[in-house]
This record gives C-alpha cells, sequence and structure tokens, in this order.
C-alpha cells in the first residue's frame, strides 16, 4: 500500500508540472517536499494510508521524512496526502531555520502553507487532532466505525459513529456523518489526554514519595 501511496505521490508531482515549468507550483506541497528532500540530500517522503474512506468517509495518510512524522486528513485522497506533505515540509523548514542563525526560510511558501493549514486542520477538526496524537505517542491509528442510521420525528436522519483507540470506545452521534465522526473523536481524545495527564501526575507522586525529606539541622545559639 505504501509503495502505492509513493508511486502516487510521483504521478501527483508529475500532474501539476508542465513541461515548460521551471519551478514547482505553490499549492503541490508534495512536489515542494521531494524537491526540498532531494535539495537537503534527505531520503525522499514516503506516503502511507493509515485509514481508507471505506466506514469513516475520509482517508487518513501519513507523510514520513527521517524522524519527521505528520498525518492529513480529508475525503479526497490527492488532498489528504498534500495536507500531510504541507506539515513535513513546515517542520522540516522550521527545523532548518533553527539550526541555521544565516538561513531564511521561504516566506511565501510557508504562508500558503500556513493557510492552508488552517483551512485543513482548523481548531474543530478533532478527527484530524486524534489522528495526530496517535501518530506522536505510536498509538494505533483510530478506526471508525458507522453503528447505525436512524430517522428522527421530523424525518431526519441521524447517524452515530463508532471510534476506538486501543480500549478507548466512544460514540458519537449527528445529522451528518461528518458531525458524529468528529463528535466520537472529541470524546476519544479527551479521554487519552486525560490518561496522560492522570499518568503523569501518578509518576510525579511516585517521585515526591521517593524523595527523602532530610531533617533540619539545629542552629546552634551562642
Amino acid at each position: 500500500m505504501s509503495e502505492t501511496m509513493n508511486q502516487s505521490a510521483n504521478t501527483i508531482v508529475g500532474s501539476k508540472n508542465s513541461p515548460t515549468s521551471k519551478h514547482i507550483p505553490e499549492s503541490n506541497f508534495i512536489g515542494q517536499l521531494l524537491e526540498y528532500c532531494a535539495k537537503m540530500k534527505l531520503p525522499p517522503a514516503s506516503f502511507e494510508m493509515i485509514q481508507d474512506a471505506t466506514d469513516s468517509h475520509e482517508f487518513c495518510v501519513k507523510c514520513t521524512v527521517i524522524n519527521v512524522e505528520m498525518v492529513g486528513t480529508d475525503p479526497n485522497i490527492e488532498q489528504a496526502m498534500q495536507t500531510a506533505a504541507i506539515k513535513v515540509l513546515e517542520t522540516l523548514r522550521l527545523g532548518q531555520s533553527r539550526r541555521e542563525d544565516d538561513s531564511q526560510v521561504d516566506g511565501s511558501v510557508m504562508k500558503v502553507a500556513k493557510r492552508q493549514l488552517a483551512t485543513q486542520l482548523p481548531c474543530n477538526n478533532f478527527t484530524g487532532q486524534l489522528f495526530e496524537y496517535c501518530a506522536k505517542n505510536r498509538l494505533p491509528p483510530a478506526s471508525f466505525v458507522l453503528v447505525e442510521q436512524t430517522q428522527n420525528s421530523g424525518g431526519q436522519s441521524e447517524f452515530c459513529m463508532k471510534c476506538t483507540v486501543n480500549n478507548i470506545e466512544k460514540r458519537g452521534t449527528g445529522s451528518k456523518i461528518k458531525v458524529a465522526k468528529q463528535t466520537a473523536a472529541k470524546m476519544v481524545l479527551e479521554e487519552l489526554r486525560l490518561e496522560e495527564s492522570t499518568q503523569r501526575n501518578d509518576s510525579q507522586a511516585d517521585e515526591n514519595k521517593n524523595c527523602k525529606i532530610l531533617p533540619l539541622q539545629k542552629i546552634n545559639e551562642e
């Protein structure tokens, strides 16, 4: 599957460029990322689909360059790849700017990338946030299953989506599949963050227990 995705990436690069163009268009972040990797002598970016749109109606694609891993989600597989490529490209460029005091990041590309990111992954896109959280914390990707579809008294459809990560399972409902999916993802994300916070607090408490409290030395009054 990853080999097929990488072939698709090369196809996208070719289709976005005219034979007479010397530069990859700003909107083709996959091409920009592959070009950046070649220029900086990095291994080429690899793309892997970690969820198809069969059940969740959204593709989730992971893009990797060395130790930088980012995911992109979208109903369109090419746009999911582009979103993941944006994030990796931005991370690599920011890392380069921090390492080199005199380096200058391409401002126009960064502005376009940030605008694209703001469009593709808004703060209320809990599905995308959940996939990123799972990738960052080395958890299996979230899975989504359509549990049921019903109709209310007004004849409007109501969907119920189940979201699962490890042993955490939550259900969300909504008038649209996407709304139900976002609701379920939000609840799972909140549960994962609560578990992480609890584990961190427990670890801190154990460290405090192991600390020995030394008695204060008496001060001899002269």
